[in-house]
């Protein structure tokens, strides 16, 4: 970078955010803060990149609603509805300030009044409305907290606050920021999920400092925490994706001690704040006591709560689980009719982990994906029939499964898609070439090299196997194919990156498979002598070596 790029990137970050960088690098009290800081800041050819507001997934969306209709929550989870009595009186009241009074000179609570109606307008872009934001940014350390949280409240309905094309709204909102994280030691601990709530519903819980340094003692010292607590948290443990100097064992203990406690819905809610952060949940009274709960409740389990636990399980699947999974996939399997085929191919991908083939599963949900194929997403294909093809299962649904995925990739509806999720497609040819259904537009797709830099970019290392699995088997299994082919350099590098070393004896930790293929060779040894046994890579497409028995001549 040049030096008047590092010039024009130093002006441009010191102008997005004066009021943060001056107030914490003086501040001694939170010294990691100004790392959050700038972390969180994004940039493009030495330029500032405005904050866009995100729109929460469907899952975190329900999830806070099942909070807000639990009484337990009501003093930490917060319930905004809009007043049609702030829309009909707006007008008249805007007039007559603009006419009487100016907001600086009026009292705060006046203040607050027309800064609430304003934000309830469908007209909110005027000179008036921006002196009134001005107004409140300026005087904000004069409200009292109840008139902080209406501010709070009020922004969520702002349509100018949303569109976050004006940089007088980024320092009115870390504005807000710093006035909570100035405040938030001396709240009680509803007080402060309230807020933390209230910056969720604005959708800038990652982007909120206050959020990061308040969030972080309960991370670490949950004990402090009722139930409902805990699993609110988590809730922003899961939608804030950072668990960084987080002790998620302290978490996990907790919540071991309080899921009983605890309802199916909430369960629900807990443990995405687990898998959606990459963290297994290790405690085995935990997973047993949800089979238990999910298999008493099956017929009532909302849908996205059921995903939400199927997904937990397949992540945290440890051993001792495995004997309950057939249990649990029976219950599923009686409400897979209600299900939509979202939910229901996590019921089937649950059987990946452990490799048991629950042929009841499996069949329904291959039947529902036929079924409902036009308006299943590519996700969806890729999700079913990857457990179809690590099983070696034919579901033997009518028509037959493969048939519908291929007719439906061939549509022009689903170009747009593809290009949109162009490594759910590499996935999803990758699976069907295991089946060795080798579907030949596709693989000269997905093995084009510009659809390959659009997927991973041009960083070779990032490749993934699937990649090279497709490759190595047009060579082996379709020698007449003279399509597009991975470069040698590339083929190469992923073959040494994702080939299994072959297993050293003298190595005092093994895993369990490479146990076994040292027992498999010592067995061949003993049978046939180690002249007549030979360790090799007899198929390019698989990454582990092969033991094989050399006919004697």
């Amino acid at each position: 970078m040049s030096i008047l790029r590092r010039i024009t990137f130093l002006k441009n970050y010191l102008n997005a955010v004066p009021q943060i960088t001056d107030f914490y690098i003086k501040s001694k009290a939170y010294p990691y803060v100004t790392k959050w800081v700038i972390s969180h800041q994004c940039y493009c050819n030495g330029q500032f990149i405005p904050y866009k507001n995100p729109a929460y997934p469907k899952e975190n969306t329900f999830s806070h609603g099942i909070m807000e209709n639990i009484s337990a929550y009501n003093m930490t989870v917060c319930n905004l509805s809009k007043d049609p009595a702030y829309v009909s009186q707006g007008n008249i009241l805007i007039d007559k300030h603009r006419k009487n009074s100016d907001p600086f000179n009026i009292t705060v609570q006046e203040l607050l009044s027309l800064f609430e109606t304003i934000c309830h307008l469908e007209d909110q872009d005027s000179d008036e409305v921006f002196k009134v934001f001005d107004a409140v940014q300026k005087r904000c350390h004069e409200m009292d907290d109840d008139q902080l949280a209406s501010v709070l409240g009020s922004l969520k309905y702002s349509t100018v606050f949303e569109s976050y094309k004006n940089d007088k709204l980024t320092c009115f909102w870390k504005e807000l920021d710093n006035i909570c994280i100035k405040r938030w030691k001396t709240w009680p601990v509803q007080k402060v999920f309230y807020f933390i709530d209230l910056w969720y519903c604005l959708s800038l819980l990652k982007r909120s400092n206050f959020v990061f340094v308040s969030s972080i003692r309960y991370f670490n010292k949950p004990q402090r925490l009722s139930p409902q607590q805990v699993v609110q948290l988590l809730f922003y443990l899961n939608v804030m994706r950072h668990p960084t100097n987080v002790s998620m064992y302290k978490l996990e203990y907790q919540l071991e001690a309080c899921i009983e406690n605890l309802s199916i819905e909430e369960i629900g809610v807990a443990v995405m704040g687990f898998f959606k952060t990459q963290n297994f949940i290790r405690s085995e009274k935990i997973m047993n006591h949800i089979i238990d709960k999910t298999i008493s409740e099956i017929k009532s389990v909302p849908e996205i709560t059921l995903a939400c636990i199927l997904k937990a399980f397949r992540y945290s699947m440890t051993i001792p689980l495995w004997r309950r999974i057939p249990e649990l996939l029976n219950a599923v399997e009686q409400e897979l009719p209600r299900l939509t085929i979202q939910c229901s191919v996590h019921a089937s991908l649950l059987t990946t982990r452990p490799q048991i083939v629950h042929e009841g599963v499996l069949r329904k949900v291959s039947q529902k994906l036929v079924d409902n194929i036009t308006t299943c997403r590519l996700k969806d294909m890729e999700k079913a029939v990857f457990p179809l093809a690590q099983e070696n299962f034919d579901p033997k649904t009518e028509p037959c499964i493969y048939k519908a995925i291929l007719n439906e990739l061939i549509k022009d509806e689903r170009k747009n898609e593809m290009e949109q999720h162009p490594k759910t497609l590499i996935a999803l040819v990758h699976y069907l070439c295991l089946k060795g259904i080798y579907v030949q537009h596709l693989i000269e797709k997905v093995l084009d090299m510009e659809f390959v830099y659009h997927t991973y970019g041009k960083n070779k290392y990032i490749y993934g196997r699937e990649l090279l699995y497709i490759d190595t088997t047009m060579e082996l299994e379709c020698p007449s194919y003279n399509g597009p082919r991975l470069p040698t350099d590339i083929r190469n590098y992923l073959s040494k990156r994702y080939a299994k070393g072959i297993p050293d004896p003298n190595k005092k930790k093994m895993s369990k498979h490479q146990f076994w293929h040292l027992e498999i060779k010592e067995t061949a040894e003993a049978v046939f002598g180690k002249d007549y046994v030979v360790e090799k890579y007899l198929l390019p497409n698989h990454p582990r070596a092969g033991t094989r028995v050399v006919p004697l001549l």
